[in-house]
């Protein structure tokens, strides 16, 4: 597998429960489909033995989604788009499409609004899915209008005081087709912030970094172990990246040394998997106490 980017920095962009309104921003990455890559061969091959049909042997899908299908279902990518250049098409008459975007931070206490547009002929919804420590529960739910002209359809969700991280879901079946766009959950925000630039512009360090390593400069400090290698200038998401072997359980050791540890934070990273997802049982851990030297 390949970690493309890794970071560790402060929660940033996160709503605080009753903060002055501000402008509406998205915190869904890609919910309007525009940013796209291809899956590994042998998880693309599954999808088609569970009943879906994609555009082609080798189709550009959205980044960042993940999918399941009940029955038969026809999933492309489509120009006639709500905004942007493309919407998702979707035909499942007979069939359910499951998409998920997971691991979006939240404020416990904070009221987000979330939804999409759709349009075509068939059933669908949007569901706000809490993670708790039990497992998943459905916080709030909206139905999608899918009418002959594109419709927007909205709702609110309110973060119960157990929740840190959310799941959207778009539900749809009964289409023949349906087409969705423009999906998702948002937050008045002071400063603007764009969901999406993650997916499409390298990482720049700011104040609230407290780590960043990014594989292409020559000071970053970090220990190869077990065959882990740098790849070439085009083997990162932005640049290089780190090549790990899972038969040699291949990892990156990056030192990190603070008076003291932040009261939270995130780790972020590009991650593309070329095996079976079953098989990658960690992708990151922050351990303390442990030197590198």
């Amino acid at each position: 597998m390949k970690m493309r980017r890794i970071i560790i920095e402060w929660m940033g962009m996160l709503v605080a429960a009753g903060m002055v309104s501000a402008a509406e921003a998205n915190l869904l990455a890609n919910g309007g489909f525009e940013t796209t890559g291809r899956l590994a061969a042998k998880r693309l091959e599954a999808m088609i033995k569970n009943g879906m049909t994609l555009d082609g042997e080798d189709p550009l899908l959205p980044m960042r989604w993940w999918w399941s299908s009940n029955g038969p279902v026809d999933m492309r990518l489509a120009p006639d788009a709500h905004s942007g250049k493309q919407a998702l098409k979707i035909a499942c008459p007979k069939g359910v499409l499951d998409m998920q975007m997971a691991v979006i931070e939240v404020v416990p206490g904070a009221t987000y609004s979330f939804g999409g547009w759709a349009k075509g002929k068939g059933v669908g919804k949007v569901a706000v899915l809490g993670n708790a420590y039990e497992g998943a529960r459905e916080l709030a739910k909206v139905d999608l209008a899918i009418n002959p002209e594109w419709t927007e359809s909205r709702g609110q969700v309110t973060i119960p005081g157990n929740i840190r991280t959310v799941t959207i879901s778009l539900a749809v079946w009964k289409a023949e087709p349906a087409l969705a766009d423009d999906l998702f959950f948002s937050a008045d925000l002071a400063a603007p912030f764009d969901a999406d630039a993650a997916m499409t512009a390298k990482y720049a360090k700011d104040a609230h970094t407290l780590l960043y390593v990014d594989f292409d400069g020559q000071n970053n400090a970090y220990r190869l172990q077990a065959g882990a290698r740098i790849t070439d200038d085009k083997g990162g998401r932005f640049g290089k990246g780190v090549r790990m072997e899972k038969a040699n359980a291949s990892s990156v050791a990056i030192p990190l040394s603070l008076k003291e540890m932040p009261p939270e934070g995130t780790l972020e990273f590009w991650l593309a998997p070329d095996d079976d997802p079953e098989h990658i049982y960690s992708y990151m851990d922050l351990l303390a106490g442990i030197s590198l030297s």
